[in-house]
């Protein structure tokens, strides 16, 4: 009997001929699921949580133990300067004498490279011993603090650290901020370097004068060697030609023409109003010699000043004529232009008087009462974030490596 054999008749038999195809059987109870094991710590994940133990926060303790234990309180100083120029009007005016105020934006930025340059901690280190001042925590400091026997770039690097100044260039206005670690010392840097940045803009504008004072005196001394030369020149040519003024000559003989013609007019009306006389009457023979007299002079005259220049004596006068005209407009601009020359010296001289640049002080070097710096919140929180960020680098860095074996 084999399996395929039909069953007797029973109820599970029964059961099985009214099945229909659309009929689902019952599935078999599958077995039962295998349970998880337990999540143990891995070696990666020790090494992860000493690395930030080590990298994160046994920095961040050290960094705020420092801080708030041993870093020195840091005092500030403040000013606020501009540079200003005053000038003075020196036109003959009503207002004349009225003051022009104006700003120094040029200045003030020569004035702000200054307060950082060598040459001003070189002087105030030998006026104010800044070497002394600054390392004055420096047993207990050693990060903000400068060590005593620091070289000059060394200081210079530190003053740079400790001195800020901040430029605004759209007022020309120059805020000052100096630290130290007494108020007073914080106090007296910052005094020094306002006085010293005074005398500076002082020292500027004396040189600035002494400039346009020695320009306009140059000048001078080139106009007036000008002006000399030119009238050398025009008395040796009246010396050689034996004559003072070609003009004033022509101007004598064109003269003589003019009383020539009106003589002759004159003679002319006479010898009209003998018209009626008799022929033989002896005044208008005398008169007609008169006229050709009159008549022959002025021909004379006309021909020597010829406008066609033939006769040596006209070539003569016009040479000489030019000669002159030209010596004499030489001399008359050396005359203008040492003219000139001589208001340029007056004006410079008046406003080397009148005319000043000043450092206008707005606010002064004030004494501290409360410390603001180091500001350790700030400098704490900022090396928290990037302690933690840069051991979440080194941790990607480690795991990535790890993904590629």
């Amino acid at each position: 009997m084999t399996d395929d054999a039909p069953q007797g008749p029973g109820p599970a038999a029964g059961r099985r001929k009214r099945a229909t195809p659309l009929q689902v059987v019952d599935a078999p109870q599958s077995a039962p699921p295998r349970l998880v094991k337990p999540a143990r710590t891995k070696r990666r994940h020790s090494l992860a949580l000493a690395s930030f133990l080590l990298l994160v926060v046994g920095p961040i303790t050290a960094v705020f133990v420092y801080l708030y234990a041993f870093a020195a309180d840091q005092y500030a100083s403040y000013a606020a300067f501009s540079v200003r120029k005053q000038d003075f009007n020196t036109a003959m005016s009503v207002f004349g004498a009225l003051p022009t105020l104006s700003s120094g934006t040029a200045d003030i930025e020569v004035i702000h490279e200054f307060i950082q340059s060598r040459d001003l901690v070189a002087k105030l280190d030998a006026e104010l011993d800044l070497r002394k001042r600054f390392s004055l925590r420096r047993d207990t400091d050693p990060v903000f603090g400068l060590k005593p026997d620091a070289a000059i770039e060394d200081l210079v690097t530190y003053w740079n650290r400790m001195v800020v100044p901040q430029l605004n260039s759209s007022n020309g206005i120059l805020t000052l901020e100096t630290h130290a670690f007494t108020p007073q010392d914080a106090q007296e840097i910052n005094a020094a370097v306002l006085r010293e940045s005074s005398e500076l803009v002082e020292r500027l504008s004396q040189i600035a004068q002494e400039d346009a004072i020695r320009q306009a005196r140059d000048e001078l001394g080139l106009a007036t060697a000008r002006l000399k030369t030119a009238r050398i020149a025009l008395a040796t040519f009246r010396k050689q030609e034996r004559i003072i003024d070609p003009n004033a000559d022509y101007q004598s003989q064109m003269g003589l023409m003019a009383q020539l013609e009106q003589k002759l007019a004159e003679v002319l009306i006479e010898r009209d109003l003998l018209e009626s006389a008799p022929d033989k009457d002896p005044r208008k023979a005398n008169a007609d010699r008169k006229i050709a007299a009159i008549r022959n002079r002025i021909e004379a005259e006309r021909k020597q000043v010829a406008s066609d220049g033939n006769s040596d004596r006209t070539k003569q006068l016009y040479a000489t004529f030019g000669t002159y005209e030209g010596l004499l407009v030489d001399k008359e601009f050396a005359e203008k232009t040492y003219t000139s020359a001589l208001s340029a010296l007056d004006e410079a001289q008046a406003e080397a008087k009148h005319k000043s640049r000043y450092l206008a002080a707005h606010i002064l070097p004030g004494l501290a009462q409360t410390p603001e710096y180091p500001r350790r919140i700030i400098l704490g929180t900022m090396f928290s974030v990037l302690a933690f960020f840069t051991w979440v680098l080194l941790i990607l860095i480690a795991y990535s490596l790890r993904d590629r074996r």
